[in-house]
């Protein structure tokens, strides 16, 4: 995770300017003699240590994670278990509450053991004036059975504080047909994928009918349902440079899951 080292910028810059200033004028190294400060110098100095100090308190900080200027890292944990999620600066309380409520529903839904340990990490993927996209990656591994990969994303209304789900990108019979039909892309995230794991996919993805991919994504995303019929969502989904991701569920052998990518525009 990269730190933003702003007050270190700023230092730069007024020290050069103090140069121009004044000549820049060289002192011998070895010279006994006392200089005297300019409040210009002084200022630069006390913004100096406000930096040190200000980059000390960051990185001492916890238990959130400060990685960019707009947000920091939290998480939700029961016993082994933890699922980070970010914490937006300039958000409303109702839409951090709601990030928070979504994380913190991953564990609830997986009810977990005191022998089971599920982790998930978690990146902004976007943010912009009217909504943020966050994504979370990680495993699940219950007693006696094998590790699970896991992918979760979250679409947020920053106006609204409400989730956007697929059925807000597109209609979920559009998008059943298209992962049935040849067209159908897999892809990941850094869009690398082996051609034979496309060809696996494209053959196990049709072991689904079209009925169980409508309702699979009429359900995806957030919010996990109270309804206790209703199983944890087996599609997430998010909308990047006009182009919709969304995962479908394969074989533990294929990954666990698979993400499908879909651009309106060209179907």
């Amino acid at each position: 995770m990269k730190k933003f080292r702003k007050w270190s910028v700023i230092l730069v810059l007024t020290l050069s300017a103090v140069c121009l200033l004044n000549g820049c004028k060289k002192k011998n190294s070895d010279s006994s003699e006392t200089s005297v400060s300019s409040p210009t110098t002084q200022a630069a100095t006390e913004t100096a240590a406000a930096a040190s100090e200000t980059t000390a308190a960051a990185d001492t900080a916890a238990p959130s994670i400060v990685i960019d200027a707009g947000y920091s890292f939290q998480s939700s944990t029961s016993g082994k278990s933890s699922v980070q999620y970010p914490v937006l600066d300039d958000a409303s309380d109702a839409v951090n509450e709601l990030i928070q409520k979504n994380a913190q529903s991953i564990l609830d839904a997986y009810e977990l053991a005191d022998d089971d340990t599920l982790t998930m990490t978690s990146e902004v993927l976007a943010q912009d004036k009217s909504r943020v996209t966050v994504i979370y990656q990680g495993t699940v591994t219950k007693k006696g059975a094998e590790t699970v990969n896991i992918f979760c994303s979250n679409t947020v209304d920053l106006n609204k504080a409400t989730n956007i789900t697929l059925n807000d990108f597109a209609d979920a019979y559009t998008l059943a047909g298209y992962v049935l039909s040849d067209d159908c892309y897999f892809t990941n995230l850094d869009e690398s994928l082996s051609s034979s794991t496309k060809s696996e996919l494209m053959k196990e993805k049709n072991s689904l009918s079209i009925s169980q991919y409508t309702s699979l994504f009429e359900e995806a995303d957030f919010p996990v349902s109270i309804d206790p019929n209703t199983l944890y969502p087996g599609s997430f989904s998010f909308e990047k440079d006009g182009v919709i991701y969304f995962t479908i569920p394969v074989s533990h052998e294929l990954g666990d899951y698979a993400m499908v990518t879909y651009a309106p525009e060209t179907k």
